[in-house]
């Protein structure tokens, strides 16, 4: 048997432009707030690179053609367009090198996914055929949904998410640290994959933000509500933790 990891993986959800910029397509309430925190945390992270054994930035990602086709499409407006600002991560970290970046590119680890669900545990079920793309590289981007890249955007053929993970440690032996938007949706279902897989994970509060109403779990849309309603056996059990950025860093 593996020995449980002494690193973790920090996963990163949906921190783009239209869901973090108030003037974004689906702006998530109290989302900008969290830019400033988000960096600190990052710049910190940077200071600590012997507790991560990978970051994972996440990125919801449509095609115009595809989203027209999607569920989603009768709930919410179209969003995070492939290759258009909206899309783009709010901090860029591991790419486009340069002293803007929070984590230094070779420092730690750092990987992107994109998806085109709220669960990054889906694979896209549309069928390839069944969508028109505006380009050839529009139609290798969506060969890559749920691939593991080094870049954003990366068109080059990525790792399948899982043989990714999988290749961190055995399934259930790396420790997860999650922090994104929204709380109530795509951080939600990231959640709910991670605990059934048997990993630990702990999220950070205050880098969370959530939608609420009437399509959400929970009215407020907050990550320790979702957390109490949808997850109170792990929590008793101490597979699910709540804490804020600074008391994790705090953690040796």
């Amino acid at each position: 048997m593996t020995q449980p990891s002494s690193k973790v993986l920090i996963d990163i959800v949906d921190m783009q432009v239209d869901f973090v910029d108030p003037q974004g397509a689906l702006p998530v309430p109290g989302a900008a707030a969290l830019i400033g925190p988000y960096e600190a945390f990052l710049r910190a992270l940077d200071r600590q690179p012997e507790r991560v054994c990978a970051v994972l930035l996440k990125y919801d990602t449509h095609f115009a053609d595809e989203y027209r086709q999607s569920e989603e499409a009768k709930s919410f407006p179209p969003h995070c367009l492939w290759g258009t600002p909206g899309q783009r991560p709010v901090i860029q970290v591991g790419y486009e090198a340069g002293p803007q970046s929070p984590i230094l590119p070779g420092k730690i680890p750092v990987f992107h996914m994109t998806k085109n669900e709220f669960s990054m545990w889906q694979h896209n079920g549309l069928p390839k055929e069944r969508v028109t793309f505006s380009s050839e590289a529009e139609a290798r981007a969506y060969d890559n949904l749920f691939k593991v890249t080094p870049s954003f955007n990366d068109l080059t053929p990525g790792t399948p998410r899982d043989l990714w993970l999988d290749a961190l440690g055995a399934p259930a032996d790396v420790p997860v640290v999650m922090a994104g938007v929204a709380s109530d949706f795509c951080v939600n279902w990231a959640l709910a994959g991670y605990l059934e897989r048997g990993h630990t994970v702990t999220v950070l509060t205050d880098l969370t933000a959530g939608i609420g109403g009437e399509h959400s779990p929970v009215a407020s849309g907050k990550i320790e509500d979702v957390a109490k309603a949808v997850y109170p056996d792990a929590i008793a059990r101490g597979q699910l933790k709540l804490m804020t950025s600074q008391h994790w860093l705090s953690l040796r």
